[in-house]
């Protein structure tokens, strides 16, 4: 899926479902295939340019939901 392709299919999710940020499997017939993320600025879509696997998405949407600081044992209380 080259660049137009996967901001077609952001689009349209987003259109269809709404939201911000979308992740979808490059290669739907692929179950391992690499995830796209791309974000809607309102005015656009920006692409993150390196395709991420699942455990990297995964990784990003903890972080994007609770920040990592909420994780560390450093914290106090």
């Amino acid at each position: 899926m080259n660049l137009l392709e996967i901001e077609k299919k952001a689009e349209f999710l987003r259109q269809q479902l709404g939201g911000l940020i979308f992740a979808f499997l490059i290669d739907e017939g692929d179950p391992y295939s690499k995830f796209a993320v791309v974000v809607y600025t309102g005015d656009g879509f920006r692409t993150f340019p390196e395709p991420l696997d699942f455990l990297q998405k995964i990784q990003s949407e903890r972080e994007t939901v609770v920040p990592p600081a909420l994780f560390s044992s450093d914290r106090e209380g």
